[in-house]
């Protein structure tokens, strides 16, 4: 199914390039980071409690730029963007080294706003 969708997505690039147009195709990642940014923010303004839990497939490192800044629309942005604090950081008081059967691959986290900071795995 996958290459089937990336074969169909190269198909529609390569015939928007012949006719001369840039293809403007969703970024499903990039859109889910931004749709989260916004459902988060407006239950801040609320000001419920946010607990988000997310499996990133992107370790810290792969989510920010040489300089340590977040890059656009990565976990990290996210998490800076909405003052979530990661509780395992917490907890352990550095980022694990990994969360994952594989080494130095940190990619679950668990994101916390408003809510008393108690235990965290």
């Amino acid at each position: 199914m996958e290459n089937e969708t990336r074969a169909k997505t190269h198909e529609i690039e390569h015939s928007d390039r012949k006719r001369g147009n840039e293809p403007i195709l969703p970024h499903p990642r990039k859109e889910c980071t931004r749709d989260l940014i916004k459902f988060i923010n407006l239950r801040q303004q609320d000001n419920h409690g946010i607990v988000l839990v997310i499996h990133a497939h992107e370790t810290p490192t792969e989510s920010t730029n040489a300089d340590v800044n977040p890059k656009k629309d990565s976990i990290e942005y996210l998490f800076e963007e909405c003052q979530l604090e990661d509780k395992l950081h917490m907890r352990h008081g550095e980022i694990p080294s990994t969360s994952t059967i594989r080494e130095n691959r940190y990619i679950d986290c668990i994101g916390i706003w408003g809510i008393p900071f108690t235990k965290a795995g």
